[in-house]
């Protein structure tokens, strides 16, 4: 393959979406949320597909490569929201939770279990099982590229989790690493580690299903009255008000580590089998108790996961990906635990980034050698003119002026504690608002979490994340390390807080001490980081509140008009939008 040939990645599962590369840059990520506005979305993502052509300025007579994410598709109608409880009465009418639920039944039983978690049983779901709906989801696929007149010369299907694995260390600043990836499940796994380097690529580990430690954490998420697969994070948030000892020791009996084979182990039978089982053990505890204890246990069994692969291979380098590590605080406690490693979370760790794995992949199969992305940033999604940002403000017939010296007009925003919208350059690639489609406020005001969930009609369990100039990182920061930007450039992990940062800039900082910090340089946001810098001459406070740009359960904002619609909703002060500021 010549550099100069376009590849689609595809992810069609969870949170679907696009992405288009051409040799090692990646033009353009999209995901379907954030054009139909279905948070976490399935099926074929036509929409991002055709947004990233555009955004690429690729014609889809020019993509003769499509690499898709997944051997198998989690089924529209099995949906991950409740963790595949049993509540989902409308699943039950569907041939795969029929199945899913045969199989809760069955692994009550010791024998059935083994079966289950066994290489044999994995072989015939990965060989036989998912291959003969294989068929069925090609064609599909081929006819719904053929509407949007992409006929490609090859299509590759790609192993969920070593799509994982290629996405974190495509973008990783190493050449050679330890990537680990945990999620739910994919392609009936739970979790897979390999070794990379530029021309090799060696798996270490893989987990099955059945023990997922990503599905436990959903049901204990589930008890603690977080309904939704996206709202594990509320757990993650509540678990520094509990004290979960005596529950994570019945947690334990459920879930464990098998120091033998170097993964954790579910002891319980499958799916509702073990929500059941988990709801009984934990029917004594409050939620807080609950939390901290799955937390705890989580923060626990990663670290000797990881601990156990680290013998297996010489490197400082280490990846996380999969829906786990969207576990800020369990990467920020693996951290800190291994003092001499250096840690790189994949931005986009869910499914939705699936689709860079896929092309990294059809990558190395056709050059015989793995792909490190050029890009300078994480900012793949599309942008507005000010002409076009111009026009939407006209016909929303709200007052609006033009303004120059815009970096110290917001940074006087901010410390006059006014909260102040951004909306700016191209959209940001993951679940994390990185500047681009940002609500920023003054940190210094302890309160700040208090009046941002009220005004925006949230419930953050969590303190939101500050974004801190990356030159005063080692101030901010307790035992802050140089590798650490790899990380906490986009709130992938958490870190301890320094006395000054807890002193300047209390709104960021949790009940336990940490932060999860978006460390800023001039090179990756001028706008965002002039903001900053223009905050610190007035304050000499070198950080502030950065959240995401959206209205509650929405995806974050792509369009002007949805900036627009987002500001008038919500009770924010300020609006600035390219060249404009709107104020209430």
């Amino acid at each position: 393959m010549k550099n100069s040939n376009l590849i689609l990645g595809i992810t069609d599962s969870l949170d679907c979406g696009a992405t288009i590369t051409k040799g090692n840059k990646i033009l353009c990520s999209i995901n379907e949320e954030r054009i139909n506005r279905k948070k976490l979305c399935h099926g074929f993502p036509k929409e991002s597909i055709l947004k990233a052509l555009e955004i690429s300025k690729a014609k889809s007579e020019s993509i003769k490569i499509v690499a898709i994410a997944g051997i198998s598709r989690i089924s529209k109608d099995l949906t991950p929201y409740n963790n595949l409880l049993p509540e989902n009465n409308n699943n039950r009418k569907n041939l795969i939770s029929k199945i899913v639920n045969v199989m809760s039944s069955l692994s009550k039983y010791s024998v059935f279990r083994t079966i289950f978690r066994s290489d044999l049983f994995l072989f015939f779901l990965r060989n036989i099982f998912y291959k003969i709906f294989f068929i069925f989801r090609k064609r599909d696929i081929l006819n719904q590229l053929d509407k949007i007149n992409i006929n490609p010369d090859k299509i590759y299907f790609y192993d969920h989790h070593d799509c994982h694995i290629f996405s974190a260390y495509s973008l990783s600043p190493y050449k050679k690493a330890l990537v680990v990836s945990n999620d739910g499940f994919g392609d009936g796994l739970c979790s897979k580690s390999s070794y990379i380097s530029i021309k090799k690529n060696i798996n270490l580990s893989k987990n099955t299903f059945y023990n997922s430690l990503g599905l436990i954490y959903g049901y204990c998420s589930d008890l603690c009255g977080y309904k939704k697969v996206h709202h594990n994070g509320k757990t993650t948030g509540i678990a520094m008000l509990g004290d979960g000892k005596k529950a994570e020791k019945e947690l334990n009996k459920i879930l464990y580590f098998d120091h033998k084979d170097g993964n954790y182990i579910n002891n319980s039978s499958i799916f509702r089998g073990t929500y059941l089982d988990v709801k009984r053990k934990l029917k004594k505890f409050s939620k807080y108790q609950i939390a901290n204890a799955i937390q705890s246990l989580t923060n626990k069994l990663i670290f000797k996961q990881v601990e156990f692969l680290i013998k297996k291979v010489k490197t400082n380098n280490i990846c996380l990906t999969g829906g786990v590590h969207a576990n800020v605080a369990a990467n920020g406690f693996l951290r800190n635990k291994l003092k001499n490693k250096n840690f790189y979370v994949f931005p986009h760790m869910g499914d939705g980034g699936l689709a860079v794995g896929a092309c990294a992949l059809a990558y190395f199969q056709l050059n015989n050698k793995n792909v490190k992305y050029k890009n300078d940033n994480i900012y793949l999604g599309d942008k507005f003119s000010n002409e076009m940002i111009l026009d939407k403000l006209l016909e929303s017939k709200l007052k609006f002026k033009k303004v120059k010296k815009l970096s110290k007009k917001i940074a006087r925003y901010l410390a006059d504690n006014k909260i102040v919208a951004v909306y700016n350059g191209k959209m940001e690639f993951g679940p994390r608002a990185l500047g681009n489609r940002s609500i920023l406020a003054n940190a210094s005001d302890e309160r700040i979490n208090e009046k941002l969930n009220k005004k925006l009609s949230r419930t953050e369990t969590m303190p939101f994340a500050p974004v801190i100039l990356e030159k005063f990182a080692s101030k901010m920061i307790n035992n802050y390390r140089v590798d650490d930007i790899a990380s906490c450039q986009y709130m992938t992990m958490c870190v301890d807080a320094s006395m000054y940062m807890k002193k300047v800039a209390p709104g960021a900082v949790a009940k336990d001490g940490t932060i999860r910090p978006q460390l800023i340089k001039k090179k990756a946001n001028k706008l965002l980081y002039n903001i900053l810098s223009e905050y610190y001459k007035i304050t000499k406070v070198p950080s502030i509140i950065n959240t995401s740009f959206n209205l509650h359960e929405e995806p974050i904002v792509r369009t002007p008009s949805e900036a627009i619609k987002s500001f008038k909703i919500s009770k924010l002060d300020v609006l600035i939008m390219g060249d404009y500021i709107l104020e209430k």
